[in-house]
Protein backbone atom coordinates (compact mmCIF):
# COMPACT_ATOMS: atom_id res chain seq x y z
CA UNK A 1 0.00 0.00 0.00
CA UNK A 2 2.75 2.40 0.75
CA UNK A 3 4.67 1.39 -2.33
CA UNK A 4 1.47 2.32 -4.30
CA UNK A 5 1.43 5.34 -2.95
CA UNK A 6 5.11 6.89 -4.25
CA UNK A 7 5.01 4.97 -7.23
CA UNK A 8 2.78 8.09 -9.18
CA UNK A 9 3.04 6.53 -12.59
CA UNK A 10 2.00 2.95 -11.84
CA UNK A 11 5.42 1.34 -13.32
CA UNK A 12 6.08 -0.89 -10.55
CA UNK A 13 8.63 1.20 -9.91
CA UNK A 14 9.98 4.03 -7.80
CA UNK A 15 12.75 6.26 -8.29
CA UNK A 16 14.99 7.90 -5.71
CA UNK A 17 12.83 11.39 -5.24
CA UNK A 18 9.94 8.77 -4.78
CA UNK A 19 11.98 6.97 -2.50
CA UNK A 20 12.99 10.07 -0.50
CA UNK A 21 9.56 11.03 -0.16
CA UNK A 22 8.80 7.98 1.31
CA UNK A 23 11.59 7.90 3.96
CA UNK A 24 10.16 11.20 4.97
CA UNK A 25 7.12 10.48 5.55
CA UNK A 26 8.35 7.36 7.46
CA UNK A 27 10.14 9.66 9.84
CA UNK A 28 13.35 8.49 8.36
CA UNK A 29 14.91 11.36 6.32
CA UNK A 30 18.00 10.40 4.30
CA UNK A 31 20.63 12.30 2.56
CA UNK A 32 20.80 12.38 -1.45
CA UNK A 33 23.90 9.98 -1.12
CA UNK A 34 22.70 7.20 1.40
CA UNK A 35 19.51 6.78 -0.99
CA UNK A 36 21.64 6.58 -3.46
CA UNK A 37 23.68 3.81 -1.90
CA UNK A 38 20.28 2.23 -0.70
CA UNK A 39 19.10 1.96 -3.92
CA UNK A 40 22.54 0.33 -5.03
CA UNK A 41 22.31 -1.94 -1.94
CA UNK A 42 18.79 -2.81 -2.72
CA UNK A 43 18.63 -3.66 -6.18
CA UNK A 44 22.70 -5.15 -6.57
CA UNK A 45 23.64 -2.06 -8.34
CA UNK A 46 21.51 -2.39 -11.54
CA UNK A 47 19.17 -0.15 -10.86
CA UNK A 48 18.14 3.35 -10.13
CA UNK A 49 14.58 2.85 -8.81
CA UNK A 50 13.64 -0.11 -7.00
CA UNK A 51 10.68 -2.42 -7.78
CA UNK A 52 8.06 -3.85 -6.24
CA UNK A 53 9.23 -6.68 -5.54
CA UNK A 54 12.33 -5.74 -3.97
CA UNK A 55 10.95 -3.12 -1.66
CA UNK A 56 8.51 -6.39 -0.62
CA UNK A 57 11.78 -8.02 0.31
CA UNK A 58 12.97 -5.18 2.52
CA UNK A 59 10.05 -4.69 4.17
CA UNK A 60 10.34 -8.67 4.99
CA UNK A 61 13.86 -8.67 5.57
CA UNK A 62 14.46 -10.52 2.65
CA UNK A 63 17.50 -8.12 2.57
CA UNK A 64 18.25 -5.39 5.16
CA UNK A 65 20.10 -2.50 3.56
CA UNK A 66 17.58 0.13 4.22
CA UNK A 67 17.11 -1.13 7.45
CA UNK A 68 20.70 -0.72 8.43
CA UNK A 69 20.62 2.73 7.25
Amino acid sequence: EKYMEFDLNNQGEIDLMSVKRMMEKMGAPKTHLELKKMISEVTGGVSETISYQDFVNVMLGKRSAVLKL
